[in-house]
């Protein structure tokens, strides 16, 4: 067997120069093309406005140019060259057409943005050209000019920085004769923000400096494997963005695992991709996400290709299960941290079998079920974390989980078929009126023998949230007790949001044997 190839190599080069200069992208390559040239555009606006209404709010005024300068003649036609900066970058999804290429551009012109907002705020220069009237066309375009640049975001000049920014960029695709064209490129455009008096001399030079520094950033962005980096961290802010779509839960959860993460991004890096690949996987498998394809089918072509380590580049969810494989291996040198992700992902393709065929399953083999599902869900977590414990040291934490998970889902489960109440408790109801398999939640909840059902199991629930209280106080691991106790906070939440949205459903009885467990008052 030949040498292994890294994941950065596989995932493809960094910069790819073959073909034609100009070109349309991949249809996958250009919808990313566009989407983050959108993003760029709506952080640049709100910065840029930001900055501007910030400064005037005070009345710190700096000059930075000579009298000379005020002697520099007015060429209203310049302001064509000037607006031609918009055509310079709307070519970047055409020139730079992978992923790869204009992920670096983007990278380096957000960072020049922060750079000249923070210049914007402590240097507020004042343009010393007098205010110019022009009529006709030249008139209309430099009054569209000076609404647009505002007033006092002026040094280091973004436009310059920005124009040359895109022709070295442009021309790292492109021959010598390619580079010098877009180099006078962007000199015309420098000139033009002094000859329609929107620059000094002094914002262009630094503009110009700006860029030649962010070259550094540039190529330092561009390695293969920083943007690796960035394309996983662009995937998990995407799969979090159709999790807070679909409901508004998930955006707690995108809070506390950002939240987390601060000060060791890198290290838990991890944690967010691994979240994300096992809720699109449950998303799927659950009808909640459409792929236009079987589930079932697309699940286990995911598993075939961690099982033989033949991930497809092509596919954002083999990319980010590729990276969430090889890094639980490393996590866990080795010792069975895949198994526990393939046998969580074979418990979500049973629920899934379980909702397509109506199965019905008994208590025990509902409570192994969920035992199991939330036994290697944790596992995993604890190994993402870095935390030497094992999910067989918090049993009452993963009953916790499993009640939690089934009572806040149990309404929407039922109306997809997927029946997480004992099939004996079904059947008592449906002798009760609670109809046969046609199941309506809220039949279903009026029948005596699913009440009785669902406050038992709040009761147990209950009484495993506060055991893992109890266990935690124990714990040697102060990171282990940190996780466990974040789990536990969340769902004694949810706990007392379902006590409150339940009353009805949760008798009086229930109460008194719920206080002697916890020893307080009511929820």
């Amino acid at each position: 067997m030949g040498p292994t190839r890294s994941m950065t190599e596989e995932l493809g080069e960094a910069h790819q120069t073959d073909g034609p200069f100009l070109a349309w992208p991949a249809p996958r390559d250009l919808r990313f093309g566009l989407l983050l040239c959108l993003a760029f555009f709506l952080f640049f606006e709100t910065t840029y406005i930001a900055t501007n209404y910030l400064t005037g709010l005070h009345r710190l005024r700096v000059h930075v140019h000579s009298d000379a300068e005020l002697g520099i003649p007015f060429v209203p036609s310049m302001a064509v060259v000037y607006i031609s900066l918009n055509l310079m970058l709307a070519l970047s999804p055409f020139v730079l057409r992978t992923w790869r290429e204009i992920s670096p551009l983007c990278v380096v012109m957000i960072l020049e943005t922060l750079i000249c907002a923070l210049f914007f705020l402590l240097l507020p220069v004042e343009l010393g050209f007098a205010p110019q009237t022009e009529p006709g066309v030249w008139g209309r375009f430099c009054g569209w000019v000076s609404a647009v640049s505002l007033k006092y975001n002026n040094m280091p000049s973004l436009h310059v920085g920005f124009a040359f920014t895109a022709a070295m960029a442009f021309g790292e695709r492109c021959g010598a004769l390619g580079r010098r064209l877009f180099l006078l490129w962007a000199v015309l455009i420098a000139a033009s923000t002094v000859l329609i008096h929107e620059h000094h001399l002094a914002d262009v030079v630094a503009g110009i400096v700006l860029a030649g520094a962010m070259q550094t950033v540039y190529r330092w962005s561009a390695a293969g494997q920083r943007l690796d980096a960035l394309r996983l961290e662009l995937m998990c802010l995407s799969e979090f963005r159709h999790f807070v779509l679909r409901h508004r839960r998930y955006l707690f959860t995108l809070i506390v695992i950002y939240q987390y993460s601060l000060g060791r991004w890198r290290r838990t890096r991890i944690i967010r991709a691994g979240y994300c690949l096992v809720q699109h996987i449950d998303d799927v498998l659950d009808g909640d996400r459409q792929i236009g394809r079987d589930p079932e089918t697309y699940v286990r072509e995911l598993l075939r290709q961690i099982s033989d380590d033949d991930y497809d580049q092509a596919s954002f969810v083999s990319s980010l299960a590729r990276y969430v494989v090889a890094t639980l291996r490393s996590h866990s040198n080795g010792c069975g941290a895949d198994t526990d992700l393939l046998c969580l992902f074979d418990r979500l393709l049973f629920d899934y079998r379980r909702r397509k065929d109506q199965l019905l399953l008994t208590s025990e083999e509902l409570r192994e079920h969920h035992r199991r599902t939330f036994l290697h869900a944790l596992n995993l977590t604890l190994i993402a974390c870095g935390v030497e414990l094992q999910a067989a040291d918090a049993a009452d934490l993963i009953s916790a989980l499993a009640w939690c998970s089934v009572m806040r889902d149990l309404e929407e489960d039922v109306s997809k078929g997927l029946m997480n109440i004992p099939a004996a408790v079904l059947e008592q109801g449906a002798k009760q009126g609670a109809g046969a398999m046609e199941y309506d939640y809220g039949q279903l909840v009026r029948a005596p023998a699913v009440r009785n059902w669902i406050r038992a199991e709040y009761l147990r629930g209950m009484v495993a949230i506060e055991r893992c209280a109890s266990r935690i106080e124990t714990l040697e691991s102060r990171e282990g007790a940190r996780i466990f106790a974040m789990f536990l906070g969340a769902i004694r939440l949810y706990g007392r949001k379902y006590a409150r949205e339940n009353r009805e459903i949760l008798a009086a009885d229930t109460m008194p044997a719920l206080q002697e467990v916890r020893g307080d008052g009511p929820c």
